[in-house]
């Protein structure tokens, strides 16, 4: 694609520079040279899309694996936890704070105090956050309307389809 695309160019330059203007003429060892690039150029290119298309078949399953072992990482997850807190209650209720294997060990240790919300309502405003960002679907609205948003604009672009 590379080596076509910069060869193009300069030979499509060259047949503008070399027509002639009166007759509009135009060399046609030029031309065919082009249309041969052309066709090379259109099987080149649908070869690279066949190989896009290859590598989203790829990351699509990629995605469902990741989605697979994901779901089974969170199953295990929730086992570890459910047996985390059942060794924290019969510890609790045989009075083992501290306990030592060559594979585990048990123990006890103070966390920090973490804050805990009674009623949100009561919370004075100057213990709550705001977050601000920009509302695009917002500004897109008002320009359309033919308002005009400093610092913003509509722009549109045209996006290749591979399919």
């Amino acid at each position: 694609m590379y080596r076509l695309g910069a060869a193009y160019e300069p030979l499509e330059r060259l047949m503008f520079e070399t027509t002639d203007m009166e007759t509009g003429e135009v060399d046609a060892e030029i031309v065919n040279a082009l249309c041969a690039m052309q066709g090379e150029a259109t099987d080149v290119a649908l070869n690279a899309a066949t190989l896009y298309r290859e590598a989203q078949m790829q990351v699509a399953m990629y995605k469902e694996e990741e989605k697979r072992l994901a779901d089974i990482r969170k199953g295990l997850e929730g086992k570890a936890e459910t047996l985390k807190r059942a060794i924290d209650t019969f510890c609790k209720k045989t009075g083992i704070e501290r306990a030592e294997s060559v594979s585990a060990r048990i123990s006890y240790k103070k966390n920090p105090p973490s804050v805990k919300i009674d009623n949100e309502a009561d919370i004075p405003k100057e213990y709550w956050r705001v977050k601000l960002e920009v509302d695009k679907t917002a500004i897109k609205e008002a320009i359309l309307s033919g308002k005009t948003v400093e610092g913003a604009h509509l722009e549109s672009a045209v996006s290749i389809q591979i399919k």
